[in-house]
């Protein structure tokens, strides 16, 4: 019932209620908050203006599981569909923390996600970069910090 009220289909038709966020291909779908979805197509589309050449292969929004799927750690804000995952396989989360783009960072990271995307989509504000993150780093996370 909470996702029925909450949750917007977004691309990659059948369930579709909306159309593909900017510069992620149409068949690829997913879900996510209401509230969360014109900043989140915002944000999508400040990155494709910043990095018009970067190719989205994979984005996924809502799904309801723990913080680092660790059932002693709090939800994710995954399950409230208010936080997204830009190329997993090219992005995973790794420890101890790597600074953003250092030369360690680009030969953990070589295909992942360009500096100018990144920027591009924070720049609409009230999202946070996992990629930024102190202790460990999740370079493939955003999340809505503010509604």
């Amino acid at each position: 019932e909470w996702a029925r009220k909450n949750i917007v289909y977004c691309g990659g038709g059948g369930k579709a209620e909306k159309p593909a966020m900017p510069g992620v291909p149409g068949h690829l779908w997913f879900a996510v908050h209401r509230k969360a979805e014109p900043k989140m197509r915002a944000a999508f589309a400040a990155a494709k203006l910043a990095c018009p050449t970067y190719v989205i292969r994979s984005a996924g929004c809502w799904v309801y599981r723990h913080q680092q799927h660790d059932p002693s750690k709090p939800l994710s804000n995954h399950s409230w569909g208010a936080a997204v995952d830009v190329d997993a396989g090219q992005n995973r989360l790794v420890s101890p923390a790597l600074e953003p783009y250092s030369p360690a960072w680009v030969k953990r990271y070589p295909g992942g996600l360009p500096r100018e995307w990144v920027e591009g989509f924070c720049s609409v504000g009230g999202i946070g970069w996992g990629g930024s993150w102190r202790g460990f780093v999740d370079p493939m996370h955003f999340e809505f910090v503010e509604p």
